[in-house]
């Protein structure tokens, strides 16, 4: 009897360890162009609360993932030059106990990737600092591309290459 239970409880230790793993392993590009070059290629993460709809004119809706999940980022590999991203988004901004729902539709980006680099698309929320006393708490929704592939915005301001203001809450 006391070696089924050692048994039982090495198996769940076993699956857990072995589901931990899987959740931290690196997201799967998705390529646009597989005869391409790596020298030609831009890789770019998305945000999870970005739902792109096209790239260039061409549908991609598969990329983004069937379940709304806040840990999963899309990673996408496409010629590098001038990009046109047709994107909704669907973010969720929490500030304490307060949770604010944010959602735009077909919002485009147009950027020109260089070849061989890596870039983050994410958001960012701040405080508008010019708001009158009567709308003190407004805050501003910017899209941003960040040097480089990282999970979260960084505190580095030179790293993030551009912005754009896309509402406010």
């Amino acid at each position: 009897m006391k070696i089924r239970t050692i048994a039982l409880y090495l198996s769940v230790i076993t699956l857990f360890v072995f589901s931990a793993g899987c959740g931290s392993m690196p997201v799967r590009p998705h390529v646009l162009d597989q005869d391409l070059p790596k020298e030609q290629t831009t890789t770019v993460l998305l945000h999870h609360a970005i739902k792109v709809k096209e790239y260039n004119g061409l549908n991609i809706e598969s990329w983004n993932p069937r379940r709304s999940s806040n840990s999963h980022m899309i990673r996408a590999s496409f010629p590098g030059g001038e990009s046109v991203l047709l994107f909704d988004l669907d973010l969720w901004i929490y500030m304490g106990n307060i949770s604010y729902i944010f959602r735009r539709d077909d919002l485009v980006l147009r950027y020109t990737f260089d070849a061989g680099k890596e870039y983050t698309i994410g958001f960012h929320h701040r405080r508008d600092e010019t708001a009158t006393t009567s709308r003190r708490n407004r805050w501003i929704v910017s899209i941003e591309i960040w040097e480089g592939v990282t999970q979260t915005r960084p505190k580095d301001e030179s790293k993030v290459i551009r912005s754009w203001d896309i509402g406010e809450f």
